[in-house]
């Protein structure tokens, strides 16, 4: 079955592939993903990251069921901290420190939770922008809180990839295979900002 269709249009670019999920751009990023990712020869390319992130995962149980706060947390905050340190270190190739993987936990709830909520900026564009004026002041903000979030990282790692030998890294990640993507139907590549 095909997916159900999101809003066409966002000038804001919040997500800034503006077809539809069937699209051409989806598609060949599905493809994208699925190849250099979640393929199952890859899999065992990431047989480090995930023993780092289970191993980081341990040592904050250890460290937590030694203090007072045992009692007081919740295991599953933990587990999901452990396994969202694994997907951002997938996607970038690099062990970020846990306050910037919270910053990006944090964000990437917010856009999530505000998807429905910016449905209706795409029935009518034009008009939508002076009707739900707060709604397109808070989806300029989460954009902009994604831009300064997310671009210095991925600058972080063009830079760094183009200074080592890509048989360097145990795996690819994900964020080096969208610098080379082509968009055949737009005969280009995609910018910082984009990915």
């Amino acid at each position: 079955t095909v997916p159900k269709q999101l809003p066409q249009k966002s000038s804001l670019a919040v997500i800034n592939t503006t077809s539809p999920w069937h699209g051409p751009k989806w598609l060949r990023l599905l493809r994208n993903l699925t190849y250099n990712i979640l393929h199952t020869s890859r899999i065992a390319s990431f047989a480090g990251a995930r023993k780092w992130a289970l191993d980081a995962l341990l040592n904050r149980l250890k460290s937590l069921s030694s203090s007072d706060e045992y009692h007081h947390t919740e295991i599953r905050d933990h587990i999901q901290h452990a396994i969202f340190s694994l997907f951002t270190f997938i996607c970038f190739g690099e062990k970020l420190e846990d306050m910037k993987i919270q910053d990006i936990k944090k964000l990437q709830r917010r856009l999530q939770s505000s998807f429905d909520e910016f449905k209706v900026l795409n029935l009518f564009p034009c008009l939508g922008k002076f009707v739900f004026l707060k709604r397109w002041e808070k989806l300029r903000q989460l954009r902009q809180d994604q831009e300064k979030l997310m671009v210095p990282l991925i600058k972080a790692r063009k830079a760094m990839r183009e200074g080592k030998n890509e048989n360097d890294e145990p795996f690819l990640p994900y964020v080096d295979t969208l610098f080379d993507l082509q968009l055949k139907e737009e005969n280009r590549k995609f910018e910082e900002n984009e990915i």
